[in-house]
């Protein structure tokens, strides 16, 4: 198991602790799913994909990226209404669930385990509904590009800004083992110079090293196709570039813009995203500073007993302010687990 060269030991213990509460949280959420999809549960789980399928790109460990990118595909369509909730999708989040907590164990136990992660992508991507790859000129598979409604506003956008929407194909033409090096350029590049509206891969999966030789992409440019395709063969060991007009079905683009307007419109009634109101601290911390509330709860006590022996009550008022604050029972608190929390993971 090679993870990334930068990744430290400490950073290693967060990404482990981080994961395993977002599999929890998906545990709990697929549980309810069963009973009854809920869009803040959707929500919930595709945030968890999201943030594992990010983390794990960046730890450098692309079988878990890989699962959690299909994951996370699959969410968007059954938030989006594109796809329905079915024993089988169920069945296939469980499974990634299985397969997400075996390579998790990997990286907590140091051990390698064999994991047919690629079968659970493809169960993934079924259920979802993704269309066959089809081939390129070079004779490699690329992955069809399917716009959805977000990909359709930026379309329209850039038809609106003037710009003309093409798609270029490309692949690498010098070594496999830098194309994901190669496409990183070339991804970078399209996204400061263009509008990259879509690509595949796309750039997490590129980051993932999830990717082959070759590039897709639907993007906004200002400028002509043959300027497009030199911006494409700028980059050093890209090839075969194929730039031609990218004309999405009228309807769909009138959707878009539609859809686009009342966003913007409906703007201002939008709830704010409610922000998570918990921390992880570690539990070392934690009776650190239980020990010192303790040794502040005797010395109040003992202010209180040469206040008393003084026959003043100025020390005794100095201390009345702490008598408010019951610091040793609100820490307790924070040790305590709700058992309901556990009871998802029993029924799992």
């Amino acid at each position: 198991m090679q993870l990334a060269d930068d990744i430290t030991p400490d950073d290693l213990k967060i990404f482990i602790e981080e994961a395993e509460e977002q599999l929890q949280l998906v545990n709990d959420e697929v549980v309810q799913l069963e009973k009854e999809a809920t869009e803040d549960g959707l929500a919930s789980i595709f945030r968890a994909a999201h943030t594992l399928k990010g983390s794990s790109a960046m730890l450098g460990y692309p079988a878990m990226s890989r699962v959690a990118h299909a994951m996370e595909s699959l969410l968007d369509k059954l938030r989006n209404g594109e796809v329905t909730v079915t024993p089988e999708l169920v069945d296939a989040l469980l499974h990634s669930l299985d397969v997400l907590r075996v390579l998790t164990d990997e990286l907590i136990e140091e051990r390698g385990v064999e994991v047919d992660f690629e079968s659970l992508v493809a169960e993934l991507e079924a259920c979802a509904g993704n269309e066959p790859v089809r081939a390129t000129g070079g004779g490699e598979a690329l992955l069809e590009l399917k716009l959805n409604d977000q990909d359709l506003d930026m379309v329209s956008i850039a038809l609106a800004a003037g710009e003309s929407v093409f798609e270029i194909i490309a692949s690498v033409t010098g070594e496999n083992a830098f194309s994901s090096i190669r496409l990183f350029q070339l991804t970078t590049e399209l996204s400061e110079q263009a509008r990259l509206i879509k690509s595949a891969p796309s750039l997490e999966d590129i980051q993932a090293e999830n990717n082959g030789t070759t590039f897709t992409a639907i993007v906004g440019y200002d400028k002509s196709d043959d300027e497009l395709s030199a911006l494409a063969l700028s980059v050093q060991h890209i090839g075969n570039v194929k730039v031609s007009a990218y004309s999405p079905e009228p309807a769909s683009t009138a959707e878009g813009t539609e859809k686009a307007t009342k966003q913007g419109v409906a703007g201002e009634g939008r709830q704010k995203v409610v922000v998570s109101q918990t921390v992880r601290i570690d539990v070392d911390r934690l009776d650190n500073l239980m020990n010192l509330i303790g040794e502040l709860v005797i010395d109040r006590t003992r202010l209180v007993q040469i206040g008393r022996s003084m026959a003043t009550g100025s020390v005794r008022t100095q201390s009345s302010p702490c008598d408010q604050v019951d610091l040793n029972t609100d820490l307790t608190m924070i040790f305590m687990q709700p058992i309901p929390s556990l009871e998802p993971s029993i029924l799992r």
